[in-house]
């Protein structure tokens, strides 16, 4: 059975990994990977170090008895498969098991804000963890710049005053492309790296001369 893949902009890690999945049970070396994946030597051999230490690659001396590989090249065997998301590891090369704010953000209207509405207040309760919580404002922003970009529909408009409610959102069955969340970026724009591309960028109004 082919390996899943995912769809979209995928980081050079990203392709080693779903080339580590995809690998016969005879294993792989860092060279194979390199030749597969067309990813720098220096950028698959530092991956590679980082799963072995976490526990993810095995080097099986049995593998390499079997294979035509120097033994100067290690042959390892994927023996810790956590899914279709490449593990991340922090720049200290410590692995990362929290999921990111935005991430836990997409996640939570996906699998509850498609068929219902929420406000952010909602939207952060549910995205929360006691490990991670979300703040109400920060869940606030992510609305507003999904808003901007065209993924949300507003079901409920804001209302001001004493009867005050705030906004009520639900994500466009359209816009879902995948699970990765759309990313603001410095200049004002989002990147969506399921396809790809930057869907939305601020217009900024020039004033008539």
């Amino acid at each position: 059975m082919a390996a899943l893949k995912m769809q979209g902009g995928k980081s050079p890690r990203q392709k080693v990994w779903e080339a580590i999945r995809g690998c016969s049970t005879l294993g792989f070396t860092q060279a194979e990977l390199v030749a597969a994946t067309k990813v720098n030597d220096q950028t698959v051999k530092g991956f590679i170090r980082l799963l072995h230490g976490a526990g993810f690659l095995g080097v099986d001396a049995r593998l390499q008895a079997l294979s035509a590989t120097p033994k100067c090249q290690y042959r390892y065997q994927l023996v810790k498969d956590v899914g279709l998301e490449a593990p991340r590891f922090s720049q200290a090369g410590e692995l990362i098991t929290t999921i990111g704010l935005n991430q836990a953000l997409w996640g939570t209207l996906r699998r509850m804000f498609k068929t219902q509405a929420s406000d952010h207040h909602q939207l952060a309760a549910f995205a929360s963890t006691q490990a991670s919580p979300v703040l109400p404002t920060s869940a606030k922003n992510y609305l507003r710049m999904l808003n901007q970009a065209g993924y949300l529909d507003c079901v409920e408009e804001r209302v001001r005053g004493k009867l005050a409610r705030p906004a009520k959102y639900r994500l466009k069955h359209e816009r879902d492309k995948g699970p990765r969340s759309p990313i603001l970026q410095n200049a004002k724009q989002v990147f969506d790296p399921n396809m790809n591309k930057v869907v939305w960028v601020e217009q900024v109004e020039v004033a008539d001369e």
